[in-house]
């Protein structure tokens, strides 16, 4: 993703457009992850396209996260299919439904703990989402490990322990609920939040690379100096609300508008 700057941007073809004003400052800060996402969730679908560079960190926490959604659901499958096939007591699976569901715990609990020290705000329907796939299938899983599969347990049973762990944790999640407190109360607010956590050096640094681009742009007739004014004047994060409100996501207008909160 070499051609993902603030350059390879000013040197595409066609006119300087609402997208192209959203992904200016996204590559400004294509090397601070988080204020780089705050900034792509405001804006149009057109600018959510990943414009930072794929780790292997990022590609494994990526990976853990979907297995963390998609392994509850498994872990539940199994014991509802042993469960429905005729109860044998040889292959109970328990003792392999158990780990399963206790990395999708372990990866539900480190978001918990980051989302402690990275405060954001989210969208009921989000919780709501991530509630129901992680609650459900551990309650199945926890439910006939204590009727059906209660006989055959032989040394297993502690894994029904990480089962209702992982509901505790998900039911805590859900009653805490989208915006933290103290924290961001929605999106426009989570992108102040991500820039705190830069630090000033490299927030001036990514400044000037906007204002930058900004003067090349007037140089060369692709925006009015009026436009480059208003620009150079947009604070840090909000160059696209500044420059094209109108590719805004119906929920960060929302905020702008008052509402405070994510729907």
């Amino acid at each position: 993703m070499s051609d993902r700057t603030v350059r390879a941007l000013l040197d595409e073809s066609g006119e300087w457009d609402a997208v192209k004003w959203w992904r200016l400052e996204q590559r400004a800060f294509a090397r601070e992850p988080f204020v780089h996402a705050s900034i792509a969730t405001l804006g149009p679908q057109e600018a959510r396209r990943p414009e930072t560079r794929v780790t292997l960190g990022s590609f494994l926490k990526s990976l853990a996260i979907l297995l963390s959604i998609a392994l509850p659901t498994l872990a539940a499958g199994m014991m509802i299919q042993w469960a429905t096939r005729g109860q044998s007591p040889w292959d109970m699976p328990l003792g392999y439904a158990g780990p399963i569901l206790a990395f999708a715990f372990v990866v539900s609990l480190f978001g918990a703990f980051e989302s402690l020290r990275r405060r954001r705000a989210s969208a009921w329907g989000s919780l709501i989402v991530i509630a129901i796939v992680n609650i459900v299938p551990a309650a199945i899983v926890l439910i006939i490990g204590l009727t059906a599969a209660a006989p055959y347990l032989e040394g297993t049973g502690y894994w029904l322990a990480v089962a209702a762990a992982h509901i505790a944790l998900h039911v805590f999640l859900l009653a805490r609920g989208p915006i933290p407190r103290g924290g961001p109360r929605n999106e426009v607010e989570n992108v102040d939040q991500a820039l705190t956590e830069v630090p000033e050096t490299r927030r001036e640094e990514a400044r000037a690379e906007r204002d930058a681009a900004i003067r090349e742009l007037v140089a060369r007739g692709s925006i009015s100096p009026d436009e480059a004014e208003r620009a150079s004047a947009a604070p840090l994060g909000k160059l696209g609300m500044t420059m094209a409100p109108e590719a805004m996501s119906p929920r960060a207008k929302a905020a702008l508008a008052g509402v405070g909160h994510l729907s």
